[in-house]
């Protein structure tokens, strides 16, 4: 009789590594893991309002390997979840909640692509939306130019006119209107 079995190599315990005792980091004991505590400063600015994110750059000591369906379609900025590896419980500390992934979609810089790289996109993604003008149509559109914009600065500016607006109004309303006189 023959038997097929699998089991886990004692050795690397599985991970297919195995290191001689004078490679093994002696930290870690060749786990790849250790444990601290490190103290981290948040700087808190005034007027930061209640769910603003604080991104800690390169803290994360934890990889994970995301999978996603053949032939699905990531867009920019969309977002996804994934249960029991976000943030441990308050007090219970191995029930995790979710981890939320906002993708940012990389796109290639204008120019960079080859005229057969670009007819292979045009191939494979759904037709431009809208109808084609007509030369008539065209004739009596007014043509322009777009510009790249930094819509942060843009949205940071309209805050401010809308604020420096209020303030006006709000300095209108306190002055004396003028009447007319009484005879």
């Amino acid at each position: 009789m023959i038997q097929h079995m699998q089991t886990v190599c004692p050795e690397c315990k599985g991970s297919g590594e195995i290191l001689s005792d004078r490679d093994k980091c002696t930290n870690c004991r060749a786990i790849k893991v250790v444990q601290e505590k490190k103290v981290l400063e948040v700087h808190i600015e005034k007027g930061m309002q209640h769910g603003h994110k604080i991104v800690l750059e390169g803290e994360a000591d934890q990889a994970l390997l995301i999978k996603s369906n053949p032939g699905e379609i990531i867009k920019p900025g969309q977002h996804k979840a994934i249960n029991d590896e976000g943030m441990p419980h308050h007090g219970r500390p191995f029930m995790k909640g979710r981890l939320f992934v906002e993708f940012n979609v990389e796109f290639p810089e204008s120019g960079a692509l080859s005229r057969d790289q670009r007819w292979a996109f045009e191939k494979i993604l759904p037709p431009k939306p809208g109808k084609q003008l007509s030369d008539m149509d065209m004739d009596q559109c007014e043509e322009t130019i777009m510009h790249d914009v930094n819509i942060e600065e843009e949205m940071r500016r309209t805050q401010h006119q809308r604020q420096r607006e209020a303030y006006d109004e709000d300095e209108e309303a306190a002055a004396p209107r003028v009447q007319c006189a009484q005879q």
